[in-house]
């Protein structure tokens, strides 16, 4: 059975130094899975409907991607009006499993959820605003099965992460952006989850790390 070969966007954890070894490459933004070749990538078949079913008020779609006759990706469309995408099931690796679920409300996405390390557990999800612009980002970077990074984003661009350094689920230590740079860092000294100390970044004199 051929291995696939993708290309996906994963959260920015360039701190975040204790995600799996086994994944550095997708967290920074491009997985190429052990054995993809350049022949591999272009798919020389159309991916083919599999299966075709109703599930409560939606219909079901199954996509086989790499021709194995077994299903890959699965749509769910709404039965009643228009069709309407409302569920969008991903299985990365052919393993039968979903390791993406993305979630549409009026045919756009609002939540998408991904399984980055394939062990079954959601690692981290991105949420999307009305422009279909990200907005925030969840993230288990120690796969505890416990969100311990959030990111806020406007107009695509992060202005603020927080992160939960003592694993209590709050945050406790905030940074700032201007421009996807830090500007500002604040600290919860108290354990309250809101910050206590705020510090500006000289990013002139303290340069960020590369």
């Amino acid at each position: 059975m051929p291995k696939p070969c993708w290309t996906i966007r994963g959260p920015e954890l360039e701190n975040e130094t204790n995600m799996k070894s086994a994944f550095p490459a997708m967290v920074l933004g491009t997985l190429l899975l052990p054995g993809c070749t350049p022949k591999e990538v272009v798919q020389e078949e159309k991916p083919a409907i599999v299966e075709t079913q109703t599930v409560g008020n939606l219909r079901k779609e199954a996509i086989d991607l790499n021709n194995d006759n077994v299903a890959d990706i699965w749509n769910y469309y709404a039965t009643e009006g228009r069709r309407t995408l409302v569920l969008k099931e991903t299985d990365l690796n052919f393993d039968g499993k979903r390791d993406i679920i993305s979630h549409y409300e009026d045919g756009k996405l609002v939540t998408e959820e991904v399984d980055s390390d394939f062990d079954g557990k959601i690692d981290w999800t991105d949420f999307y605003g009305e422009d279909g612009k990200r907005v925030r980002q969840e993230v288990d970077t120690d796969f505890d099965g416990k969100v311990n990074v959030w990111k806020y984003f406007h107009d695509g661009k992060i202005i603020r992460k927080e992160r939960d350094t003592d694993n209590d689920g709050r945050p406790d230590y905030f940074e700032y952006y201007e421009n996807d740079e830090v500007t500002r860092i604040g600290r919860d000294t108290d354990g309250d989850g809101r910050e206590d100390v705020l510090d500006q970044v000289d990013l002139r004199a303290t340069p960020p790390p590369p």
